[in-house]
């Protein structure tokens, strides 16, 4: 079997998983089955979003978006015109379609896609259009990215990469962390929120502002994913590492050690 790369849930009970060779798989119980789906693509299909029960999302290598509006009985794949989108790119490197890492929608409008070259999309139709609001020949990829509402979000990525937007992706603004490793996960929850990737877990309790760097992470562990809600965040990375964080503390530490 191929590895699989991301899962999301629109609501409680519908869910996708996405992975190598186009895979995509979906549950309407809860994640206790999954059936395979044709997605219609053999590439690796790297990031999925769920915005409800049958509007969702995935993103994977060379420039692939896919969508479904009919809980993933069908999938189409929307077509990208990067000669428009990056043209300062492809007029130094020639034709290439970048990897796609990471897709979020806060509406059934309103979304953003991530990627190589410091690639940030947005669309504003539901993924019939897209523009890009940055990206560059030589800056870092992202990996993640999360929106707390229309105008505030975040993207993380490699060499300890954080930007920040508050109105809506105009404009992106590095924000000073303490590490250059890279980063794969974010999640927000009000004024919390934790960034993890290489051996490192980052910490804010102002709206992402200013990260703290946690001493807590598993030494020289990859970790992949986090997912929090209010004061508790789950961090999950390599060689099975569940880490529970209690994020309530002033200075906060861990409350549970990796196991």
């Amino acid at each position: 079997r191929g590895a699989l790369s991301a899962v999301s849930f629109g609501d409680e009970k519908h869910a996708y998983v996405v992975g190598s060779g186009g895979v995509i798989l979906a549950s309407n119980d809860g994640g206790a089955t999954w059936r395979p789906q044709n997605s219609g693509s053999k590439d690796q299909l790297l990031g999925v979003y769920a915005l409800n029960s049958r509007q969702a999302y995935a993103v994977g290598a060379f420039g692939t978006v896919l969508a479904t509006s009919d809980g993933g009985a069908s999938w189409q794949k929307q077509q990208l015109s990067w000669e428009k989108l990056i043209p300062d790119i492809l007029k130094a490197s020639g034709p290439l379609e970048p990897n796609l890492n990471a897709v979020q929608f806060i509406s059934e409008k309103l979304g953003w896609i991530v990627g190589e070259f410091g690639l940030v999309l947005q669309t504003r139709d539901g993924g019939e259009t897209w523009s890009a609001q940055s990206y560059g020949e030589n800056l870092p990829q992202f990996f993640a990215v999360v929106f707390r509402d229309e105008q505030t979000g975040w993207a993380v990525g490699q060499l300890g990469t954080v930007v920040r937007t508050v109105d809506g992706g105009k404009h992106w603004a590095r924000v000073a962390v303490e590490t250059d490793r890279n980063l794969d996960g974010i999640s927000i929850d009000g004024d919390r929120g934790v960034i993890v990737g290489d051996g490192v877990v980052l910490a804010s309790d102002d709206g992402g502002v200013h990260w703290k760097k946690l001493a807590s992470a598993p030494e020289g562990r990859w970790l992949a994913g986090v997912v929090m809600a209010s004061r508790e965040a789950t961090v999950v990375g390599q060689a099975g590492t569940i880490q529970a964080l209690d994020l309530g503390d002033n200075d906060l530490k861990a409350k549970t050690e990796a196991r």
